[in-house]
């Protein structure tokens, strides 16, 4: 049998009997009702409870005294009329008319159940939820598996060559109801049982071939669906990895018909994935390209020979000293950097055209630059400095600076304002 379908008949631990068949549903309501009672559910009410409430939102409507939970109650439900019975459904808004979802009750939740297995094909616990959420607003997941998830045991006394014949829960049904109709009802209900030994030589022992059990090689032989794992002729496969598949359950590339080429939906998503992070790629490296292109068209671009500006940051000069470094254009490189060389030798690193200024006269000739030696923009600074450079120069003497005690002598530097206060200086 397959493993995950909802089950709605009983245990056929080798013993039919008349009162399992018709009690069934009996035995789902009634766990559902302990539930209840033990307060595990709050989603779904028995009849009398759910007419109550009923009711009571009714009366709701005209009262003017209203509790918290009164309140409560009229935002989460309005009253229906369907088909002449007033039911509960969810509160609709004046922008969702017409969509809204029913409550049910208890009573009547076995045959909704029941009905949507057959629907949805046996396609398990999953599927129907899905189904039932789309009408109904109380039917959770903890309702099922319970008291009605009941199969075949291990113990069973059906022969063998009916168990390899069951493959759907309705081969089973039909066997357990053929069995019941045979045997006579009584009062006694011991006699109601029916065992195995008194089934039909027609189900027992057919007349037919025997039949084969299912080995490895007659399970290989039958095609499934890879997305809704039904059989299929194998008439369609995704291009993609090569596995069978309905037309329905995937997405046609050509002509729609026998043959066509159809792609899964696992593989329609790694295709868009690959296309989107593609996508992305191509507009990052266009929003780069775009910006580039605005800036050499306000900043302009750096040619060879020109006169360029680099400012010197505040703390690579002196308090006095001039904020920029005039160099001329040595070199351009494909990403529109430039090299420059200044009087005092040629600068590290490159210089795009938003970090130094393009002068519109050649204020500095070819000769007049060196390009032997490289250095920093503080080292060209500290060369162009009449101060000393990051600092002032200065020292702090007492006497007249005539010897080389003098840091201002010694270095072959005149006396500032800076140096020795108010003293006398003969080093001016």
């Amino acid at each position: 049998m397959p493993s995950g379908h909802l089950v709605f008949f009983t245990s056929l631990s080798g013993l039919f009997t008349l009162s399992d068949t018709m009690c069934i549903e009996e035995k789902f309501l009634e766990s559902l009702r302990s539930k209840f009672e033990s307060g595990k559910t709050r989603s779904i009410y028995p009849r009398v409870k759910y007419r109550d409430l009923l009711a009571k939102i009714k009366l709701l409507d005209s009262s003017e005294k209203k509790l918290t939970k009164d309140y409560y109650n009229l935002r989460r439900y309005d009253i229906f009329n369907i088909g002449g019975f007033e039911r509960l459904i969810t509160k609709v808004s004046e922008n969702d008319e017409g969509n809204f979802k029913i409550y049910v009750f208890l009573e009547e939740l076995y045959g909704i159940m029941e009905k949507a297995h057959k629907e949805t094909g046996h396609g398990g616990r999953d599927r129907m939820i899905k189904q039932l959420n789309n009408g109904y607003a109380n039917v959770s997941r903890d309702l099922f598996g319970k008291c009605a998830t009941i199969g075949l045991t291990s113990e069973t006394k059906i022969p063998k060559e009916i168990l390899m014949t069951l493959e759907k829960e309705e081969d089973l049904l039909k066997l357990q109801t053929e069995s019941v109709n045979d045997q006579p009802v009584t009062e006694n209900k011991t006699e109601n049982i029916v065992d195995a030994s008194d089934i039909p030589e027609s189900i027992a022992e057919p007349n037919v071939e025997p039949s084969t059990p299912i080995t490895d090689e007659t399970q290989k032989n039958v095609l499934q669906c890879y997305v809704c794992e039904k059989d299929t002729s194998g008439a369609h496969m995704c291009i993609k990895c090569d596995k069978h598949i309905h037309v329905i359950c995937g997405t046609t590339v050509s002509e729609e018909g026998y043959g066509s080429k159809v792609v899964c939906p696992n593989c329609k998503i790694d295709t868009n994935r690959v296309r989107h992070r593609s996508e992305a790629m191509d507009s990052q490296l266009k929003q780069a390209n775009t910006m580039i292109a605005r800036s050499k068209k306000e900043l302009g671009t750096a040619e060879v020979g020109q006169t360029v500006a680099v400012p010197i940051p505040m703390f690579d000069r002196g308090k006095g000293d001039s904020r920029n470094l005039l160099g001329r254009v040595i070199e351009v490189n494909d990403k529109g950097n430039a090299v420059v060389a200044t009087r005092f030798g040629q600068l590290l690193g490159t210089f795009g055209t938003i970090e130094m200024g393009i002068c519109k006269q050649n204020l500095i000739l070819e000769e007049e630059i060196n390009c032997k030696t490289t250095l920093s923009v503080r080292e060209a600074a500290t060369h162009q400095s009449l101060s000393g450079g990051q600092e002032f120069f200065k020292c702090s003497c007492k006497t007249i600076c005539l010897s080389n005690r003098c840091k201002c002598k010694k270095n072959g530097r005149k006396c500032n304002s800076r140096c020795h206060s108010s003293t006398t200086c003969d080093n001016k």
